[in-house]
């Protein structure tokens, strides 16, 4: 028989019904009920462990980001889905709010969010333009409205020179008044260390920052905002000690910074800015550029969420639960397995 013959016997074959072992195969049919793992533009960052509470509540903290880093921020219970599966289930099943109560906060009280002001004043600035910087740093203050009534945002400023360690201005305080006090005590005399430990000021701020979150489980996050007009010119410690304490510092603080002028290193600022770098080259530009900074400080404040529900299942040493969130055509999820022994009812949120 003729190769070409030989081929086309082959392929009728093939395409006989009693010949095609997939034929008579039906296709899956997926339960619509059964929540699907797939890739989202919002991350989700654990930033404690699960906790558990008898009879059936479970607690999670958590900050949410899209994939550039920046904060999405005031999503309320309606953004989030809960999903759950048990060892025996065949799919991650939706718990509707009549199963389970849930509730989705955003910075409640018992967590509060600090921002830790660090303000370059070496002779330059002090001789320069300091009554300009008290003023957009009292702006700053006024647009993030710390207030011991609702204890959620407290401040603590900070300066640098020359000097081996950065100077406290105030600790952090939820008192607005004594705050701006504070402020108001930045003169031409304070400083007696013309030369600028940039590198420096920007390794102690931020391990004091990792000691705030370590040592105070009250704190949900911490800001960073540094301002300077030049390099640095100390040499005490190294760039790169900078950096990397910088790039090793915990998820949930955030950097800042203001460059003024045109001696300062873009580079530097860009790299310790990590979550916005603004350049200015106007001294009239600092009381708008501190508020604006405000604005995004305030959003990121405003990313950390405290998640609480009561779930529904029983018993399993080896539950999923599914947190999703939804903004808009935005999406994305975090990943928990739980033990339910013991579990029953009573739950209250």
């Amino acid at each position: 028989m003729k190769p070409l013959n030989i081929l086309w016997l082959c392929l009728a074959i093939f395409f006989l019904p009693s010949c095609n072992k997939s034929s008579n195969i039906e296709p899956e049919v997926l339960d619509p009920d059964c929540w699907r793992r797939q890739d989202g533009n919002i991350v989700f960052t654990q930033l404690s462990e699960t906790q558990i509470t008898l009879p059936s509540k479970i607690s999670i903290f958590f900050k949410l980001e899209d994939k550039s880093g920046k904060p999405i921020a005031r999503l309320t219970e309606e953004n989030f889905n809960i999903y759950e599966q048990t060892t025996s289930n065949a799919c991650l099943q939706p718990i509707s709010v009549f199963e389970a109560q849930r509730s989705v906060s955003p910075l409640r009280r018992e967590f509060s969010h600090t921002t830790l002001i660090l303000l370059d004043l070496s002779g330059s600035v002090l001789t320069n333009f300091s009554e300009e910087l008290k003023e957009a740093t009292k702006s700053l203050v006024n647009e993030i409205d710390p207030s011991p009534v609702t204890a959620t945002h407290n401040i603590g400023i900070y300066w640098f020179d020359g000097s081996s360690s950065i100077h406290q201005l105030i600790a952090p305080s939820f008192d607005k008044d004594l705050i701006v006090g504070a402020i108001d005590q930045i003169s031409g005399s304070l400083s007696q260390d013309n030369s600028t430990n940039l590198y420096g000021a920007v390794n102690e701020i931020t391990n004091q920052a990792n000691e705030l979150l370590a040592n105070n489980e009250g704190i949900s996050g911490v800001s960073i905002l540094l301002f300077t007009d030049g390099k640095d010119r100390a040499n005490r410690i190294s760039k790169q000690e900078a950096y990397q304490a910088v790039d090793n510092s915990s998820r949930a603080v955030s950097f800042f910074t203001v460059g003024l002028g045109e001696e300062i290193n873009e580079d530097d600022l860009k790299k310790f800015g990590k979550d916005k770098f603004v350049g200015i080259q106007a001294v009239s530009d600092l009381v708008n550029t501190f508020t604006a900074i405000a604005q995004s400080v305030e959003d990121e404040s405003n990313s950390y969420y405290f998640f609480e529900y009561c779930s529904p299942i029983r018993s399993g040493t080896d539950n999923t639960l599914i947190i999703e969130a939804v903004q808009e055509d935005r999406k994305g999820f975090l990943e928990n397995t739980f033990n339910a022994e013991g579990f029953g009812g009573g739950c209250k949120i």
